[in-house]
């Protein structure tokens, strides 16, 4: 499993001058170079979900960065998923969220591993059925329906706008269990998945499930978990 690492190179110049003579009696001249590598254990900061390459300028408050230290890291997720105040249907009914027109909601994984160690996998759960604080009643049954996004990665060789098809998306509808959503392959030959890769959607592409004979007035919420991984999914 995934624990969050990241680290900094550091240059540590060492150069010496030697000076000889060939067999043509031309002075010959050389320097040393040295570098020494570290695991890059900082945090990498949200990035534009269409152009990995480029900053998250402005800041968007609705996809606030994580913190979380390297080498491999979420970066950014969604701060929330709102429906606001709707109406109950006896009949099952879908809500969709709310957002502003043409926002993307994004999830960013940055792989800064070793070369040649590739795969990671992006998974997503609830910590249970949406509730009512006050009366402790739940919608059970009730599902968050997220699309499968577009994903796009700085060193894509056509570029970082590119969409990118060995970054694969899911749309999941989310659950107690543990569903992958974003994932890239462990297989060495596609080169997929390093540096920093984006998954977004149009933030009221996501919708609310809520079965019939199930709703009852009343303000619920829930948590949503983001669990990241190594190795390319399983399933």
């Amino acid at each position: 499993m995934k624990k969050r690492m990241f680290g900094k190179m550091f240059f540590v110049g060492l150069v010496g001058i030697s000076v000889g003579f060939n067999a043509l009696g031309y002075a010959a001249v050389s320097s040393d170079g040295e570098i020494n590598l570290v695991e890059n254990k900082s945090p990498t900061a949200p990035k534009d979900p269409l152009d990995p390459s480029k900053p998250q300028e402005p800041a968007d408050p609705n996809n606030p960065p994580t913190n979380e230290k390297g080498p491999l890291s979420i970066d950014a997720a969604p701060k929330g998923f709102y429906f606001g105040t709707q109406k109950m249907y006896h009949a099952a009914h879908e809500y969709k969220a709310e957002g502003l027109a043409d926002h993307r909601q994004y999830l960013q994984v940055t792989d800064n591993r070793e070369a040649e160690t590739y795969g990671w996998t992006l998974k997503v759960r609830q910590d249970g059925y949406l509730r009512d604080e006050k009366t402790n009643y739940e919608l059970k049954g009730a599902t968050l329906t997220l699309p499968a996004g577009e994903a796009r990665n700085r060193n894509n060789g056509a570029g970082s706008t590119e969409l990118v098809f060995d970054l694969v998306t899911y749309g999941v509808e989310v659950g107690n269990e543990e569903k992958v959503v974003f994932s890239a392959p462990s297989d060495s030959a596609k080169k997929a998945g390093k540096s920093t890769s984006t998954n977004s959607w149009q933030s009221q592409s996501v919708s609310l499930n809520i079965p019939k004979d199930t709703a009852r007035a009343g303000n619920y919420s829930n948590k949503i978990y983001w669990i990241l991984t190594d190795g390319g999914p399983t399933n």
